[in-house]
């Protein structure tokens, strides 16, 4: 878990570091777990970046959003020693500017 300004991007903030010159205060965090027994892999995670209200409060796009939860999960089946095949499920939720 992190907390700061102009947190810079990571797994999935998306350009939220400053508004007009501002830096932008925010919350984010993640996990992730993996389980491998051969050739099968597992994979799963969750993040979150949730910026402060009021430093969004002058935007009016909605190119920026006020809470942003992600939640993934992965499953690999190594075909060979050079081949994998990967399926991946990827789940976001935003609440956005208005």
């Amino acid at each position: 878990m992190a907390q700061g300004k102009a947190l810079g991007a990571e797994f999935f903030r998306f350009g939220q570091d400053f508004v007009g010159g501002n830096e932008i205060n925010t919350s984010v965090g993640w996990a992730d777990l993996s389980y491998s027994f051969k050739p099968w892999s597992f994979h799963t995670g969750y993040g979150f970046d949730d910026p402060k209200d009021e430093d969004l409060s002058s935007v009016s796009d909605t190119a920026h959003y006020l809470n942003n939860q992600r939640t993934f999960f992965n499953v690999v089946y190594g075909l060979s020693s050079g081949f994998k095949y990967r399926n991946r499920v990827h789940l976001c939720f935003y609440k956005m500017v208005k």
